[in-house]
């Protein structure tokens, strides 16, 4: 094959899913880990792509991992209170609940704060402008991340490990319905993530059509371990019985 024919594919696969793995590069094109990195190589220097430790991405995808939360809460922001307002309904009077990082989880905020329930995060975005909630709150602390607006670490692993939850909401970066999969681009938070999920009872997965169909660096789990999937209806064209759209 050509180099221009290679290149050509890998800017195809590209496009169809905004990262890739070396490895999945070298299986599609069969070609060689050493000439692929030269094709990708030459195609960051035309301003096609970046380059990332074991792959590469679209340099628009990378740009909007890298986006601060407060930069990230003003982006699809009627999407994710619709969101918001839907998860926030699935909660019943008197739970305790988890809330995980990210901004689509702090949009239920607006709604919860009037109900009898407990709420444990380490989310920082949630007690911000919060004016006397009847809801109790518990902030997980531990090492702050500023980047995330959220607390972890080992301190905070451990604290987290000390409550069970009736029901737990989470973020994530993207999902792969072929894979069966949710992504996360921040690794602290993963462990967060887990320990809050073999600690519910019931999980719930918020997320805009922005994020559908996008992988990202790291695995968060699979997509049967949610009971909802909730999202906007930017993706309802795509069926799929564990998606509920809003």
């Amino acid at each position: 094959m050509l180099a221009t024919e290679r290149r050509m594919l890998i800017m195809k696969l590209l496009k169809e899913k905004s990262i890739i793995s070396l490895k999945d590069i070298t299986a599609e094109l069969d070609a060689s880990e050493i000439t692929v990195r030269r094709d990708l190589e030459k195609l960051e220097i035309a301003g096609k792509l970046k380059r990332i430790p074991g792959g590469a991405a679209l340099g628009d995808y990378l740009d909007s991992v890298e986006m601060t939360m407060e930069q990230k809460s003003t982006l699809n922001s009627s999407v994710k209170r619709l969101v918001a307002k839907r998860a926030s309904e699935l909660v019943r009077p008197g739970e305790c609940i988890f809330l995980d990082g990210g901004t689509s989880v702090a949009c239920m905020m607006e709604f919860l704060s009037t109900m009898n329930i407990t709420i444990v995060t380490y989310n920082q975005l949630v007690p911000r402008n919060l004016v006397n909630s009847v809801a109790t709150i518990h902030m997980i602390g531990g090492h702050y991340l500023p980047h995330y607006v959220m607390n972890v670490g080992p301190e905070a692993q451990e604290q987290l490990q000390r409550y069970h939850f009736d029901t737990a909401f989470f973020g994530c970066t993207g999902v792969v319905l072929e894979q069966n999969m949710s992504f996360v681009t921040n690794i602290d938070s993963l462990q967060m993530k887990k320990i809050a999920l073999a600690n519910s009872d019931r999980h719930y997965l918020l997320l805009d059509s922005s994020k559908f169909q996008k992988p990202s660096f790291v695995k968060f789990t699979s997509l049967d371990d949610f009971d909802l999937i909730l999202c906007d209806r930017g993706c309802e064209t795509t069926p799929d019985q564990r998606i509920e759209y809003v």
